[in-house]
């Protein structure tokens, strides 16, 4: 058996033994050790719960039963092109609003109004 595999099982010249031995204990007083060698900020406090409500309940049932619906979607629930629905709100048929970049947005109601035959 050569020299490598004797010993306390460290593997290496006498020397890497030492070295590894000494990294240990380091890492040893390390470990022990109850002030960190680095800076480390104190904890957060937990956040409390859930964010506050941005809308009124009347709102967020507004939103929920009437819910505001963009071309594609609208186009799928009546089943008419986009072009078509487009057409509608430039004729003034079918209500729309629309967002800061210009893209139109319709309300549920309208859509059911507009199938049922009446004016939105």
């Amino acid at each position: 058996m050569d020299e490598r595999h004797k010993g306390d099982g460290v593997a290496g010249s006498p020397e890497k033994r030492r070295v590894r031995l000494d990294a240990r204990s380091r890492l040893a007083r390390l470990v022990r050790q109850e002030v960190l060698p680095i800076d480390v900020p104190p904890p957060r406090p937990p956040r409390g719960g859930r964010r506050p409500f941005s809308e009124t309940r009347e709102e967020l049932i507004r939103r929920l039963l009437d819910p505001e619906l963009t071309l594609h979607e609208a186009s799928l629930i009546l089943n008419l092109s986009k072009a078509t629905l487009r057409r509608y709100t430039d004729q003034g048929k079918l209500r729309c609003t629309r967002t800061a970049g210009g893209h139109r947005r319709f309300r549920l109601s309208d859509l059911l109004a507009l199938v049922e035959g009446g004016q939105p």
